[in-house]
């Protein structure tokens, strides 16, 4: 073919084939034979892209420093070495070397369109191994709310992971007002609690910025405690309850160490129409009757409000 465009476009649709066919050695001898420098330099991109997928570092380096030195050679070299070091980088993070995907970065221009998809993609991986100081040295001039998205992905991938330490080193570093660092804390406080690792929910939870998320994650972890027969520390728990909840979980608590004055005494403080209330009266009732304290019975069942409730728990007593 005499038509350097056509011939050009024919043979790099070889080399796609090839790489598609595996076959890299070849599909780097084809495009050694593309005339024009932009087609050639994107040949060799694309191969890139195929060695870095394999894992073939080596052979990324080899691949793209033959497209950068087409680029070069391109009438619209600022355009085309765009195109090379936007996919250079992107090859280098997906070899896990992100030293060298930032050194590819910077040579982007400043007004670059692929500045932001390039440095985004380095920041992610860089919190997805765990380098939380790097990716607050690549994201410190973004934007808050941008900045602030990819950390709480990255949190909440390493969270579903089950990696709650790093998850929280994540949350740590979003910033203390933004909303989603406070649900990013909600959220660890909730696996830690699901682990049993109540000391470390504890102090997640003092992290939770919104008044009643916090509450509601004390009760989540005091409830908790209580299923393990943790009384004492479900009663230091409750104390930063801030809801009707906290008598809930003093009064069960009590309940359980069998200080049924003290439990009566909590549960009273509950609101009235809640069920919670006289289903926590009505089994002090049933407590009291079993030790022969039936003046003590007879005091909580006066204190259910509920007719019904109130007259079984009479019957209890009778």
């Amino acid at each position: 073919m005499k038509d350097k465009l056509n011939y050009s476009f024919a043979l790099n649709d070889i080399v796609n084939a090839q790489i598609q066919a595996g076959d890299l050695a070849g599909a780097t001898r084809t495009a050694k034979q593309i005339p024009r420098h932009d087609y050639a330099a994107g040949a060799y991109r694309a191969i890139g892209r195929a060695q870095a997928k394999a894992g073939d570092g080596k052979g990324v380096e080899a691949s793209f420093a033959a497209a950068l030195a087409a680029a070069k050679r391109y009438k619209d070299k600022e355009k085309e070495l765009g195109y090379v070091y936007r996919s250079l980088s992107h090859a280098r993070v997906e070899l896990g070397n992100l030293a060298g995907a930032l050194q590819a970065a910077a040579k982007l221009p400043p007004k670059s369109p692929y500045r932001v998809d390039v440095y985004t993609r380095i920041a992610k991986a860089q919190l997805e191994a765990g380098e939380v100081a790097a990716a607050n040295r690549t994201t410190r001039s973004w934007p808050a709310e941008k900045r602030h998205n990819v950390y709480y992905n990255a949190f909440y991938a390493r969270l579903n992971a089950g990696q709650y330490e790093m998850a929280r080193k994540i949350a740590q570093n979003i910033e203390s007002k933004d909303e989603k660092r406070s649900r990013a804390y909600f959220s660890i406080t909730s696996a830690y609690r699901a682990a049993k690792q109540f000391s470390e929910a504890k102090a997640a939870a003092q992290h939770i910025t919104d008044k009643k998320q916090r509450s509601r994650a004390h009760y989540d972890i005091a409830a908790a405690e209580l299923a393990v027969g943790k009384t004492k520390q479900a009663l230091e728990t409750a104390k930063h309850i801030t809801s009707d909840k906290r008598f809930e979980i003093m009064a069960k608590a009590y309940l359980i160490r069998g200080q049924l004055s003290a439990a009566a005494d909590s549960a009273r403080q509950m609101a009235a129409d809640d069920y919670a209330r006289r289903s926590l009266l009505y089994e002090i009732v049933t407590a009291a009757v079993k030790q022969s304290e039936l003046s003590e019975a007879a005091a909580a069942a006066k204190s259910i409000v509920n007719d019904t409730y109130r007259g079984f728990a009479f019957s209890l007593i009778a």
